[in-house]
């Protein structure tokens, strides 16, 4: 069973889950594997960018991690927010980042870092495994979640070798 607890506004919804200087940009999280919070569909606090169905596929989205956090709760945030990126359907063209059309592809190190600071997962989060899915299948998916994502392990390739080809899936298919 999973809780959805919604808020009227961002004070509360950041108190609540004890974030007071959460960025403008967070309206929801996984609390716990059992529990999401969220910014209310009618908050007047929520500017006309936030649709009623981008606001559902931010609920798809968070359900997506308390699935996650279901079956292992040690993964790596690249895996974390790409599956649910992915599952939500909330696609960037990576066409449309300078940085990926300049060559300057993050590495699984990179998607990573600091949350607040660096958001590059969800610009290519869900073409991250998006290419997971093309190359291995969905059951690689599952199988990097259940391993906690040990590549080698679970792909039988480097993390090196994974980034290269993802690299060049990228640039196959969309640049």
């Amino acid at each position: 069973m999973i809780t959805v607890r919604f808020y009227q506004d961002f004070s509360s919804f950041r108190t609540a889950i004890g974030m007071p200087q959460a960025p403008a940009w967070m309206i929801g999280t996984a609390y716990t594997k059992s529990e999401i919070r969220m910014m209310s569909f009618n908050s007047p606090e929520l500017g006309s960018n936030y649709t009623f169905e981008y606001l559902l596929t931010c609920a798809v989205h968070e359900f997506v991690h308390c699935v996650t956090l279901h079956m292992n709760h040690a993964i790596p945030r690249w895996l974390f927010e790409g599956i649910a990126l992915y599952e939500a359907g909330m696609f960037v063209d990576p066409q449309n980042l300078p940085y990926i059309r300049a060559g300057d592809f993050p590495t699984l190190a990179e998607l990573n870092s600091n949350w607040q600071t660096n958001t590059r997962i969800y610009e290519v989060g869900y073409v991250l495994i998006e290419f997971i899915v093309e190359t291995w299948e969905k059951e690689a998916v599952r199988s990097l979640i259940l391993n906690g994502e040990n590549i080698p392990d679970t792909l039988g390739i480097t993390v090196d070798s994974f980034e290269q080809q993802w690299y060049n899936f990228i640039q196959n298919k969309y640049l």
